[in-house]
């Protein structure tokens, strides 16, 4: 799916540069050079990204980010005060101004610098610049997260949904458990699924997160479903023909009223009738009757 890999590629680019694309850097990023990868690019811009002074928006992209600068800034900020206050205290307690040069002696070749801590046998080796691995799984789950729920909105139609704590935990049992692709594909399941549409006896539609992550087993159904769509339910195909509820009444009322009358051979002889005139539904559920004296006459 070459959409979907230039919109992986294109949310990485937006996370690692701070920053959005116009079109051309979009392709660039992408590393899209063929007509059909460029054709991709456009798509995922046209689709999830928002064009505002030449530049593709994306508006959780941006919250995030703004988030992360702004937490940045406010670490820098804390850090320089920290070592101010540092550089006071060694002052007060020599007696010393840290501008004054002729009291800062220096430093022999050999020496550790100040306050530094010698190195044990024991001591696992010091790594240079590695990012801790729970920031990056955590950075990887979110991105994650939020490519899930936009592909969930696309889907259902639900374009003004917002990501809440509720939805976010769901989301990741998902993730927690298979990997994005299933994830994708198991909400298009529950979308292609025709009880989850609605065609069910409340006329209800089953599409929100909670259903389709509620647990395992429910994933790998809609994953099935999204390969093998399931085909609509009997209960509908009668629906279509009309008076689906009122013939189910009607066929117990008949059968109270046959069975007062001592006529129980005749309700039989009914229902078989009903069945050969619609093709053997199967059961009192899918029969569509009017009922009249006159049984030999079905709709």
């Amino acid at each position: 799916m070459l959409q979907h890999g230039a919109y992986t590629l294109l949310i990485d680019s937006c996370y690692d540069r701070e920053k959005f694309p116009t079109k051309e850097e979009a392709i660039d990023w992408a590393w899209a050079s063929s007509k059909e990868e460029i054709e991709a690019v456009e798509f995922v811009l046209k689709k999830f990204f928002k064009l505002e002074d030449g530049v593709y928006i994306q508006k959780q992209i941006k919250e995030n980010v703004c988030k992360y600068q702004a937490n940045s800034l406010t670490n820098k900020r804390i850090a320089v005060d920290r070592e101010r206050k540092r550089r006071e205290t060694n002052e007060k307690e020599n007696g010393t101004d840290c501008d004054d040069k002729s009291t800062v002696r220096a430093q022999s070749v050999n020496e550790p610098p100040p306050n530094h801590k010698p190195l044990t046998i024991n001591q696992e080796p010091l790594t240079i610049n590695k990012e801790p691995k729970a920031s990056k799984k955590s950075s990887s789950l979110v991105k994650n997260t939020t490519l899930v729920f936009d592909h969930w909105k696309n889907e259902t139609g639900h374009k003004k949904s917002k990501l809440d704590d509720a939805r976010k935990k769901k989301i990741k049992f998902g993730l927690a458990n298979f990997s994005v692709d299933d994830c994708l594909e198991a909400i298009s399941g529950c979308v292609k699924t025709p009880h989850n549409q609605g065609d069910n006896d409340r006329n209800t539609e089953y599409l929100s997160i909670s259903v389709i992550f509620k647990n395992a087993e429910q994933i790998e159904r809609f994953i099935r479903n999204n390969k093998n769509p399931p085909a609509p339910s009997r209960a509908n195909f009668w629906n279509e023909k009309g008076g689906f509820n009122a013939g189910n009444q009607e066929v117990r009322q008949h059968q109270k009223q046959s069975t007062v009358d001592g006529a129980v051979e005749r309700h039989r002889i009914f229902v078989e009738q009903l069945r050969a005139k619609n093709g053997n539904p199967g059961g009192d559920s899918g029969f569509v009757v009017e009922h009249v004296d006159d049984l030999s006459r079905v709709v």
